[in-house]
């Protein structure tokens, strides 16, 4: 996947803006003596670069992407994910996982509340050098939570477990093998 010019300028522009407003919140807090809340936030902007080394060490650029650009993306949907292994070479499987998350999302899009905010977590563990469990879970009202089940259940190549549905709650979880 090529993006254009475009969209690589659009993606540094929300970088550097969302990079802007850690700086600032930084600069407020420093200004106001209150070291213990810069050294919180300074650990909070390590830790979320290390799971971004993570998320591209995994080979993976189309999905590697999609996630980091994900809170860009979707106005009321925000995501946040965790690599627990790093090591793992899911190359073979950046085309299908990509295409599998887009459309997961499609389908909690078209189920959620454009009023309601809906967090996510997304969470990839390497199973051996070129499998992982893909797990992802989502927060927020959402309607008509069983056609939600047979959607995801329809999406090309994803064998879903559902280890929690309900109003409020969906998690799924895959294996990329």
């Amino acid at each position: 996947m090529m993006i254009t010019e475009e969209e690589a300028i659009e993606l540094l522009r929300h970088y550097r803006h969302d990079w802007m407003n850690q700086v600032q919140l930084l600069l407020g807090y420093a200004s106001m003596g209150k070291m213990d809340k810069v050294q919180e936030k300074l650990k909070e902007n390590v830790a979320l670069m290390d799971q971004e080394r993570k998320i591209t060490n995994l080979r993976i650029p189309k999905t590697a992407l999609w996630v980091i650009n994900f809170n860009t993306q979707y106005e009321n949907f925000r995501l946040t994910y965790r690599v627990e292994e790093e090591s793992v070479d899911l190359s073979d499987h950046d085309d299908r996982l990509h295409n599998q998350l887009q459309q997961a999302m499609n389908v909690f899009h078209s189920f959620g509340d454009p009023y309601e905010l809906y967090h996510g977590q997304l969470f990839i563990k390497g199973n051996n050098q070129t499998n992982a469990l893909i797990e992802l879970a989502f927060s927020g009202a959402f309607r008509q939570i069983n056609n939600i089940e047979q959607q995801l259940l329809a999406i090309d190549g994803l064998e879903v477990t559902f280890s929690s549905i309900a109003e409020d709650q969906c998690t799924i979880r895959w294996v990329c093998k």
